[in-house]
């Protein structure tokens, strides 16, 4: 009898742990149905904006008139598949060719080698040598190494191929990829590709000097000149390649001003770079100014201490540093040049304690300054800033602020100011003066490592500067629908574009959270419009209220949303 209750025992325990097994084994597979529905719908995403890149490609192809330059009727929408398989990375190159489109053997060229057989790994057919339907010049695209050295049937890497084999290609629609195109000196018609992924058109470079300056082409951008006082002021603009292309048409959502706090380098420049490409501010419609206030004085401080190293030569710089009113001059002029009402701040090091007194200035008595920027400054973004925190000034600015600074930095120092910044910028007490503090483990005092060790803190950078964009255009709407026309009664005003575009580009959960207090709305709804995102949230909620009440709702969600650590940051794309 005790054998037998010995087996039954056992035979319980082997039951209930035979049951454990699969319990966990359903979990498991619970988890990866999820993952697999999760990839589906980032899949249709990715197709959705390879379908935006395929016509802004008919477009540039379009734009493309010189009689040896690539001609080409119109060019078929290729199929989700195809688009899918072209950002696949593959061993062999991959091309952005329809099956239209040949290449013909140039008099006096002879290929080196065939084509490499069968279909390319993009979908389409290979490109023959010997059709006449197109004529391509032979240098219309162009590694660092001349094409005349690249055998024609040599397949190219397409530029579609993603930092990371594609794996983290999301929302972008960049025409990059992680190796840096350049310029050839000798060879105007070599199309520069830069790291952030934004092409600028041949003809652009080749109609107007401000893109031919050197700090400009690395910029990947323009350069505009600023005139403060009869004194001359560089600053360069990195705009979305689609404003580029089509001014007049492009939906602009915004303007971002960048300090660096010391004069550019061509370090300096490479990682703006490599911050605007991990950021995707550009992907999201906005447009980049680089001022030179520091420029002028490390040219002359280099000049007079060229036996210095560059830590000497940029304390001398620190020392000649513009006043606020100069400071404040120039940021009016670069927002009357590009034609923005308001921007967001952004400042590293020496530029970010510029970047708060300037958004302090006049805001207090004893504060330098004219106030030149007040109602003008949408938010500040502070990366990793230098020492000591200006207290006074950092009480009195009343807009939001994100800090980003990496725990391993030792040029600002990290573990001895990083405490005393967030206790500044975090204490304020004015309504909207919210804060959000990042300080990622690794990445040193270099911005472009800090982002790519992390490109959690990437997306936060993007969707704080998003929110303080969709905030200031909330403001404008708030005040103009104050006149108690009618034509802001609900339903009867179309939101602004801008504000529609940089909506899609916030976390789909606050959709749901803009519907909690909506009159009338069900759980399901609730649901429906998380699943839709913001932009649609936002529309509907328009629809029955109106603009004033939804401006304030909308902003009351998004300060909330910082002011509680920015929980739920996943984009509405990924």
């Amino acid at each position: 009898m005790a054998s037998l209750d010995a087996v039954t025992c056992s035979m319980n325990s082997e039951e209930s742990s035979a049951r454990a097994r699969l319990e966990t084994s359903l979990q498991a597979h619970s988890a990866a149905l999820l993952a697999l529905e999760a990839l589906r719908r980032r899949m249709e995403d990715r197709n959705n904006r390879l379908q935006e890149l395929w016509r802004s490609a008919q477009l540039v192809l379009d734009r493309i008139d010189a009689p040896e330059t690539l001609q080409v009727s119109a060019l078929p929408a290729p199929t989700p598949d195809a688009l899918d398989q072209a950002s696949t990375p593959s061993s062999s190159s991959s091309r952005l060719v329809p099956p239209e489109l040949k290449i013909p053997t140039s008099p006096g060229v002879s290929p080196a080698g065939p084509s490499p057989a069968g279909p390319s790994p993009s979908g389409f057919s290979d490109m023959s040598m010997d059709s006449p339907a197109v004529s391509m010049n032979a240098k219309m695209l162009s590694r660092p190494q001349t094409w005349s050295d690249t055998p024609l049937g040599t397949p190219f890497k397409s530029a579609l191929a993603s930092p990371d084999g594609n794996r983290h290609l999301g929302r972008s629609v960049s025409f990059g990829a992680d190796e840096k195109w350049s310029w050839e000196d000798g060879h105007a018609d070599v199309q520069i590709f830069p790291a952030h992924g934004h092409w600028v058109p041949q003809e652009l470079l080749e109609r107007r000097n401000s893109f031919q300056e050197e700090s400009a082409r690395r910029f990947g951008g323009r350069q505009i000149l600023l005139r403060i006082e009869d004194k001359p002021v560089r600053c360069f603009l990195v705009e979305p390649m689609g404003k580029l292309l089509s001014p007049g048409e492009y939906v602009s959502t915004g303007l971002v001003i960048c300090l660096q706090g010391a004069g550019q380098t061509k370090k300096s420049i490479d990682e703006w770079v490599q911050v605007l490409k991990r950021t995707k501010l550009l992907d999201s419609g906005i447009s980049v100014a680089f001022p030179e206030l520091w420029q002028e004085s490390r040219n002359k401080q280099a000049a007079e201490h060229s036996e210095e190293t560059a830590e000497e030569v940029d304390e001398a710089v620190a020392a000649s540093a513009p006043t606020v009113e100069e400071v404040e001059s120039v940021l009016e002029a670069i927002l009357s040049e590009t034609g923005a009402d308001s921007c967001v701040l952004c400042g590293k090091f020496r530029g970010a304690q510029t970047a708060v007194e300037a958004a302090a200035a006049g805001l207090a008595e004893g504060l330098p300054g004219k106030g030149l920027l007040a109602g003008r400054l949408a938010g500040l973004v502070l990366l990793a800033p230098e020492s000591p925190a200006p207290r006074e000034a950092c009480q009195v600015v009343p807009c939001p602020v994100m800090l980003l600074w990496a725990q391993d930095d030792k040029v600002a120092n990290f573990r001895e100011h990083a405490e005393s910044w967030a206790v500044c910028i975090g204490s304020r007490t004015q309504a909207g003066a919210v804060a959000v503090f990042r300080d990622p483990s690794v990445g040193g005092h270099d911005l472009a490592r800090v982002l790519r060790k992390h490109e959690t803190a990437a997306a936060d950078m993007l969707h704080f500067v998003v929110s303080c964009l969709l905030c200031a255009i909330l403001d404008g709407l708030a005040i103009s629908s104050q006149t108690g026309d009618a034509a802001w009664a609900p339903g009867a005003t179309p939101l602004p574009d801008s504000l529609i575009r940089l909506c899609e580009d916030m976390p789909a959960a606050l959709g749901q959270e803009l519907c909690k207090d909506r009159e009338g709305s069900a759980d399901g709804a609730g649901e429906s419009d998380q699943d839709e995102g913001l932009a649609a949230a936002l529309k509907q909620h328009c629809a029955t209220s109106g603009v004033r009440e939804v401006a304030s709702r909308v902003k009351t969600v998004l300060q909330d949303w910082i002011q509680n650590d920015m929980q739920g940051a996943a984009s509405a794309s990924e």
